[in-house]
């Protein structure tokens, strides 16, 4: 679509964070489907993404086959992966920063919550289709 819009051959793309990794599936179907020739995207660019499962790090606390079949039921069911649920996933990751230090300062302490940017980023959710997903989990359960 955006070769479309632009009139382009090829475009370069961005992905950031699970959309980085779809992006990844992407290109390592596309170079195999359309050949260096015919590629549709120039150049990709990657934020915040994880694209190497073999040691994730924290995260694979959610990599798990029983965990992997939920998230497909619930995205089956909804027809999308709900961005508060993916917001949950981080926020338990670093619960140190992102939950236990507003239930000290703002409950015991009663302190007004300060600014802190990944707290407002987590927040800032988005939904994730599930065609897309299925897509990132299969690489995940290739792996």
């Amino acid at each position: 679509m955006a070769r479309e819009l632009s009139g382009s051959a090829q475009v370069n793309a961005v992905g950031y964070c699970i959309g980085g990794a779809a992006l990844a599936t992407y290109m390592a179907w596309a170079n195999r489907h359309y050949g260096k020739e015919n590629m549709p995207v120039a150049s990709a660019t990657f934020f915040t993404t994880l694209v190497d499962y073999h040691k994730p790090g924290d995260i694979e606390v959610f990599l798990d086959p029983a965990t992997i079949e939920w998230l497909d039921n619930k995205m089956e069911e909804k027809g999308y992966l709900d961005g508060k649920e993916m917001a949950l996933s981080f926020r338990l990751l670093r619960s140190n920063s992102l939950i236990w230090h507003y239930v000290v300062h703002n409950y015991l302490y009663g302190e007004k919550p300060s600014a802190f940017d990944v707290l407002f980023w987590n927040m800032d959710t988005t939904r994730l289709l599930s065609h897309h997903a299925r897509l990132v989990l299969a690489r995940v359960l290739s792996e």
